[in-house]
């Protein structure tokens, strides 16, 4: 965990809640490389991942990926990092079952103002 980390939760600010933007650097989904969505951090998993609903998205961003799963690519730059600065994710569909990898995507997130 990042100093910035420990900062943020001993203040009380979680990123539940919050509006992030995510850009997508590189997918296995072609149409999305390069785009931005945003999302709704609506929970923080035991995995140190995060439920994202998005709220605004582009036109080739898949209908059905609605609610996707954000994993923090670093260790220790966790979600409360992101009140500070963007953190580095996987974006994965939500998985079926319990070992099923589902990531699509490599981005960065930050926290927006929006």
């Amino acid at each position: 965990m990042t100093f910035s980390s420990c900062l943020a939760r001993s203040f009380g600010w979680t990123p539940v809640g919050r509006v992030v933007d995510v850009t997508i650097d590189d997918s296995e989904l072609v149409s999305i490389r390069g785009s931005k969505v945003w999302a709704r951090v609506s929970s923080l998993l035991e995995s140190g991942s995060a439920t994202l609903e998005l709220v605004e998205f582009t036109r080739e961003w898949p209908r059905d990926l609605m609610t996707v799963i954000a994993h923090p690519r670093h260790r220790g730059y966790d979600f409360f990092h992101a009140r500070f600065g963007a953190i580095a994710v996987d974006v994965s569909k939500v998985p079926e079952g319990p070992d099923q990898d589902t990531r699509f995507a490599i981005g960065s997130l930050r926290v927006t103002r929006r």
